[in-house]
């Protein structure tokens, strides 16, 4: 349904001269119920699975569905995506810090780069901030930040 939908919008934005088929919106429609489901599978990743493994698991699937509806509702996803992000990127569980970074990553195709710009400028410093930090001291700080959200 998200490829039709998105063929949709491109067909229309098109200048072929041909009038488009109606386009009924149904992800944009279903967006407040859908992204909070595909956030939350974003959250099963498995403990042994490898990035480079080709096995297709509900992560996998959750984040790449994300990223379809991310190209189809464009700038609306972001309300709805960056508040599980910053909930989840300094939390002292992997899985949380995972979800948060792939949630982040799976929606840039869609926003437009007004939107994704001042996200993606604080997320890098952000990210840069935690990098830095030795190892120790990281753990600590992130859960002390964890605890005041």
């Amino acid at each position: 349904m998200l490829t039709d939908e998105i063929e949709l919008q491109d067909y229309a934005g098109s200048d072929s001269g041909h009038s488009a088929p109606p386009h009924s919106q149904f992800i944009k429609k279903a967006l407040s119920s859908l992204v909070p489901m595909l956030l939350e599978t974003l959250l099963k990743q498995e403990e042994d699975q490898d990035q480079d493994d080709e096995i297709w698991n509900l992560s996998m699937a959750g984040g790449t569905c994300l990223g379809l509806v991310a190209r189809t509702v464009g700038d609306d996803i972001v309300s709805l995506v960056m508040p599980f992000v910053e909930a989840n990127i300094m939390k002292p569980d992997w899985r949380s810090r995972e979800a948060a970074t792939y949630a982040f990553g799976s929606i840039l195709e869609g926003p437009s780069v007004e939107k994704l710009s001042p996200l993606v400028n604080a997320e890098i410093a952000e990210i840069g901030e935690i990098a830095e930090t030795p190892k120790e001291e990281r753990s600590r700080e992130i859960e002390e930040i964890a605890e005041t959200k």
